[in-house]
């Protein structure tokens, strides 16, 4: 695990999440795909731009962080939706990704 991953996973205070749906979970740890907003099924907490949030599967378990590229406002306004949208959704979008594939380090796989 790089310096920033290690960063990502274990030094950083992380109070929010994303919870996200089985073909989420799936795509992110066997297809090393970035998490889009498709896949989200809820935002718990605020945060901003930046920040590291927990990304947990449908049972609640906490299986990955990642550095988030839309605010928690921007989050749940996009979460199921598809990337083709965002534009329509978000004033200054940035990203296709929620968390792109380099900002996620799983905690186990």
């Amino acid at each position: 695990m790089t310096g920033k991953l290690r960063w990502i996973a274990y030094a950083t205070t992380v109070s929010s999440s994303l919870i996200v749906n089985d073909g989420a979970r799936e795509a992110l740890v066997k297809r090393k795909a970035s998490l889009l907003a498709a896949g989200v099924t809820k935002v718990q907490g605020q945060f901003e731009r930046g920040d590291v949030v927990s990304i947990v599967d449908s049972s609640g378990k906490e299986f990955a962080r990642g550095i988030v590229n839309y605010s928690s406002t921007e989050a749940q306004r996009i979460s199921g939706q598809h990337s083709e949208v965002i534009d329509e959704m978000i004033e200054q979008r940035n990203y296709d990704a929620l968390v792109t594939r380099n900002n996620i380090a799983f905690l186990d796989t």
